[in-house]
């Protein structure tokens, strides 16, 4: 009986850890209780050191389970005839076929994936390829974004196009922007909606040949793309791209071949979500104070994405550099919005666009003094004449003695616009006109007492009598009477 317990308990705590064993995160095989296995136990790549999907994330098995596909309909050759392996690791499309994609479920943003390509006929010459962000309705949709890579084995005129160096049915390997629903020949000729981004470093104008297998690599951003051809770089393009799935591309080519080498069978392949479809992913935006739910989280005119991929300005803050102009203004004017000064010339590039100046240009009005050192940075004035030393150069200064009566007013009163004080009588031109008094004369009332002395003394400066009494006020100064009682 002992020894059968022993034998029992031993099989048991065997069979325990040979279970333990297999449910290891990271050995490339997915175990119960396990979210995801990506081969490794590193954090921070989608799937954590406990196979566990992280935060933000969403991780899915590295096969090309068919999401759709989708042919263009308007084009005259058969539909397409795609199938997956029973692995879901190998595409084929046998029909000499309509323009046609085929949707994996595979995330391709932020994500490194090789794939071969080849064709196992000789009998066509066209187009095979692949895509990203492809969706559904992208052929007819008027507002899509989706990138393009595809392959031409040889020149063709068609569609009503010829060969050129961009497009027409040229031989080579381009990766194009689309952008809008197409049209007949767009496909074929590159026009409308496709825009070339690029033609490959070397096999731009070379095409693809039959019974080759290529390997392809890309890493794919939305910010960067890099795609590798039989370890040979040939696309490196820096810029916005729309995030989205792989796909698989033919047109009027059949036998097309896709197989996937990396990630490994069994794998995972993880990528970052982006609610709200403007690049940055939301741990990113989380990160940087910004709002995952806004493609414009700080409201300045300048997308997320170019926030922190084009301009590395704050994308929490609408005025990164402080200098009173929002970013997208700045960007808009083609001012540098991460310096607050972005001609150099000691004036704020806010305070320039209040003045009515060029922020992009040193020396305004073209005087010899950049308008951070220009009295008057709007009209020139190689003196610097500046009659009051306020700082405002007289050709700018509206008020030349500082006096609060306008050059313009004192031109009206005839008095000197270069003299605070036209009569020398101890009060300003301004304070005068305010006080009804003259500024060209220093006894406005013509009582032979001075107005500055009227007002000290507490009379009335443009009344002779102020106190009605029949006497001006200079005749009862020098009687020694009151001026402002009349019964002194």
């Amino acid at each position: 009986m002992s020894a059968f317990k022993f034998l029992s308990t031993s099989v048991i705590s065997l069979l325990i850890l040979e279970s333990s064993a297999h449910a290891i995160c990271g050995n490339s095989v997915l175990d119960a209780g396990e979210q995801c296995e990506d081969g490794n136990t590193i954090n921070g790549d989608g799937c954590d050191d406990t196979c566990a999907i992280e935060s933000g994330w969403d991780c899915t098995e590295a096969i090309f389970e068919l999401d759709f596909y989708e042919n263009y309909t308007q084009d005259g050759h058969p539909a397409p005839n795609w199938q997956l392996s029973s692995d879901g690791r190998t595409v084929s499309q046998s029909e000499n076929s309509k323009p046609s994609v085929y949707v994996s479920t595979l995330p391709a943003t932020g994500v490194e994936a090789t794939f071969t390509l080849q064709v196992t006929n000789q009998g066509d010459d066209d187009f095979i390829g692949w895509a990203v962000g492809y969706e559904q309705g992208d052929f007819y949709n008027p507002n899509s974004e989706w990138i393009l890579f595809d392959w031409k084995q040889a020149d063709q005129a068609n569609g009503g196009c010829t060969p050129n160096a961009n497009g027409g049915g040229r031989e080579g390997l381009a990766m194009s922007r689309v952008t809008g629903a197409f049209s007949p020949g767009d496909h074929w000729c590159h026009t409308g909606p496709v825009n070339e981004i690029a033609r490959a470093t070397t096999r731009g104008y070379s095409g693809w040949s039959h019974f080759t297998i290529y390997t392809i690599t890309m890493i794919y951003n939305t910010f960067n793309v890099q795609v590798f051809v039989n370890g040979t770089e040939e696309f490196n393009e820096a810029g916005y791209f729309p995030g989205g799935t792989f796909s698989f591309y033919t047109y009027s080519q059949d036998s097309g071949i896709f197989t996937l080498v990396d990630p490994a069978s069994g794998l995972f392949v993880c990528s970052e979500d982006d609610t709200d479809e403007d690049g940055v992913s939301d741990n990113t935006e989380i990160g940087l104070g910004m709002d995952p739910n806004a493609d414009d989280s700080d409201s300045d005119g300048l997308d997320d994405f170019d926030e922190v991929y084009t301009y590395y300005t704050d994308g929490a803050n609408p005025d990164s550099d402080g200098d009173g102009v929002n970013d997208g203004d700045e960007v808009d004017l083609g001012i540098d919005p991460n310096n607050p000064d972005s001609d150099g010339d000691g004036m704020l590039d806010g305070d320039e666009i209040d003045a009515g100046l060029d922020p992009n240009v040193t020396d305004n009005d073209g005087d010899g003094y950049d308008d951070g050192n220009d009295n008057c940075p709007s009209i020139s004035n190689p003196g610097q004449e500046d009659n009051d030393s306020d700082s405002i150069g007289d050709l700018c200064d509206d008020d030349d003695d500082n006096d609060n009566l306008s050059d313009n007013d004192e031109i009206t009163y005839s008095s000197d616009p270069f003299n605070p004080d036209s009569d020398g009588d101890g009060i300003n031109d301004g304070d005068e006109v305010s006080n009804g008094t003259d500024p060209n004369n220093s006894d406005s009332d013509g009582d032979g007492i001075d107005d500055n002395d009227e007002v000290s003394g507490g009379t009335d400066p443009i009344d002779s009598d102020s106190d009605d009494d029949g006497i001006n006020d200079g005749d009862e100064l020098t009687a020694g009477t009151d001026p402002n009682n009349d019964d002194s």
